[in-house]
């Protein structure tokens, strides 16, 4: 047996406070060394893994504060190049400057962007004998005839100190044979109307009132349904016509020529006012808010005119000069050389568009200054009743056209008033009643003839009741032009006026004997026309590259702000983990420090 039950003793050494051996056993030493090594391992992979985590969460919000700056670019400074480049585009094609701006070309031709056309209607009275008995007229529209329409023009010089632009321009139509026909059936302008006589009208002032029954009686009018009416064909109505007096004294004949000058005529380039004489507007260079604003015009800066009443050219005549209406023998017994009066009246209204009635102003209608506003005025030059017209936006109308938006302006009440209503319209001989646009009596020769929409839209029921066979439409009749609010460029215009004349009786012509049942002062439309432009495919294509920059930039804005809100997110994030993170370790600790003291 051995001893009291004792355990061999397979070493020696001290014991240390854990009850171990100071020497250990070999198995033993290499297994807590073993698991000391997995334990340095696990600490080194988590130091690694701790440090690519780390490297790739700062990669991360790196590449997310680029993405945050990309998107900033992108929603704001990206809109703002667009911006710069479309505004240099605007100034390119509005402001023509020299002929290498990209909108020289169309401003040289209009057709080049533009399908330009002129419509003619006439009124064929078709009761002229019943008229002279006191019947109304009855009138019978005939058309359209449709006429393409061209202008061109040349002879450029550029003043940079005025910032103004001189220029000749040249307009001629030619018949269109094929609209014709399928508009109206008609496949000639040689179609004869039946309407009144207008020269016959203007021979009172034109030959003096001491002569003008003699001539009247010498042309050939014996009847007086051949004073009154005339029947030609439109072509002559239009391009105009001449009727020579013949007058027998001591013995020797005397052919004297009388013109009527035509409502449009055809006019070369040596007969054209505008070809003759250049025309003046503004470039808008130097103030882009003034571009293509007219400062002459057919070389006038104030309208004048040669005067009809004292160009007598009959020896011994007396002139027919109206009260109302300026004549140069009113001013002097010695004719002046020019014969030249004023247009309109002289009296100004200092707070008006107009207030100098003869100045020559606004724009010709087919270019106003860039971001054109709703509701806003535009003026404009109109050569056909030579004066300054006013349109507005009214109501903010919008329009659509081949997907072009487009703001629509119309003339303004106050330019169909009568001086009565509207005194300042006094300038403009406005005497009669309401729905007439202009008095036209001093610029085609002293005959009445005067200016109204079509159908005498919106004008005096009495002027509708005077006449049968009209029907007025705002839609057909309304005169209007649609301009592209960017640009400020006019994409389809439709200026439509009305030829009417102002027909009386025997009380003021053939001393009582002529048209003795005539209703006196009757305003019989002749004819009217439409003005017609409209901007081709070419110059759709064109303008849609402003559509596109427009399109480009909101969705640029559009795409940076979702970027910049998904890159902000996890940067914001991480800036809240930044600020806790100090908290965090400080709660750690303590929970540590804790549990030490607890154990």
């Amino acid at each position: 047996m051995t001893g009291s039950g004792t355990n061999p003793v397979q070493g020696t050494g001290d014991i240390d406070e854990c009850g171990l051996s100071s020497t250990y056993d070999e198995p033993l030493l290499n297994v807590l060394a073993q698991v000391e090594q997995e334990e340095l391992e696990e600490d080194r992979q988590g130091i690694e893994h701790h440090y690519w985590t780390a490297k790739r969460k700062n990669c991360c919000l790196v590449v997310f504060f680029i993405g945050f700056v990309l998107s900033i670019c992108i929603a704001i400074v990206a809109p703002m190049v667009l911006a710069g480049l479309k505004q240099n585009g605007i100034v390119d094609n509005v402001v023509i400057s020299s002929e290498k701006v990209g909108g020289f070309k169309q401003f040289q031709n209009k057709s080049l962007t533009g399908d330009n056309y002129l419509h003619f209607y006439f009124f064929n009275i078709t009761n002229p004998k019943g008229v002279l008995r006191g019947e109304k007229p009855n009138l019978k529209e005939l058309g359209p005839w449709v006429y393409n329409a061209y202008q061109l023009r040349s002879d450029f010089d550029w003043d940079k100190e005025n910032d103004t632009l001189a220029y000749r321009e040249h307009s001629y139509y030619v018949f269109n044979v094929n609209e014709t026909k399928r508009l109206s059936g008609f496949d000639s302008d040689n179609v004869y109307i039946t309407t009144i006589n207008m020269l016959f009208l203007g021979i009172p002032y034109t030959v003096g009132v001491t002569y003008w029954e003699m001539v009247c009686n010498f042309l050939g009018w014996k009847t007086d349904e051949q004073k009154l009416f005339t029947k030609r064909p439109v072509s002559e109505f239009l391009a105009g016509y001449e009727v020579e007096v013949e007058i027998n004294l001591f013995v020797k004949t005397y052919k004297i020529p009388i013109k009527f000058p035509g409502m449009y005529p055809n006019l070369t380039k040596e007969e054209d006012p505008s070809y003759k004489s250049k025309l003046v507007m503004k470039v808008g260079e130097q103030d882009i808010n003034q571009v293509y604003d007219l400062v002459s015009w057919h070389g006038m800066n104030e309208l004048e005119i040669l005067c009809p009443y004292g160009a007598n050219p009959l020896p011994g005549g007396k002139s027919g000069c109206p009260s109302e209406l300026p004549c140069c023998q009113k001013h002097s017994l010695v004719k002046d050389i020019n014969n030249n009066v004023s247009v309109w009246g002289n009296t100004t209204y200092e707070s008006l568009y107009d207030y100098n009635a003869n100045l020559v102003h606004g724009r010709n209608g087919e270019q106003f200054q860039p971001n054109v506003k709703k509701g806003s005025h535009l003026v404009i030059f109109n050569d056909i009743v030579w004066r300054a017209l006013l349109f507005r936006n009214m109501n903010d109308e919008q329009v659509t056209y081949k997907g072009i938006k487009m703001l629509r302006f119309s003339p303004v009440e106050t330019l169909f008033m009568n001086a009565s209503t509207y005194p300042p319209n006094e300038r403009y001989y406005h005497f009669g009643p309401q729905g007439l646009l202009a008095n036209l009596s001093i610029l085609e020769q002293g005959s009445e003839l005067f200016a109204s929409l079509p159908h005498f839209l919106g004008a005096d029921p009495e002027l509708l009741e005077g006449v049968n066979g009209l029907k007025p439409e705002r839609a057909l009749h309304n005169m209007h032009i649609d301009v592209e609010p960017i640009l400020g460029q006019t994409m389809v215009e439709h200026v439509r006026a009305q030829l009417v004349a102002l027909i009386s009786n025997g009380k003021r012509w053939g001393k009582n004997k002529w048209f003795k049942h005539l209703p006196d002062r009757t305003y019989v439309p002749v004819a009217w026309f439409d003005v017609m432009s409209t901007i081709n495919q070419k110059g759709i294509d064109e303008f849609k590259i402003l559509y596109l920059v427009d399109d480009i930039s909101k969705g640029c804005r559009i795409f940076g702000s979702i970027l910049a809100v998904i890159c902000f997110a996890p940067l914001f994030y991480s800036f809240i983990l930044c600020c806790c993170e100090g908290d965090t370790d400080d709660i750690e600790d303590g929970c540590q420090e804790e549990i030490e003291n607890n154990s």
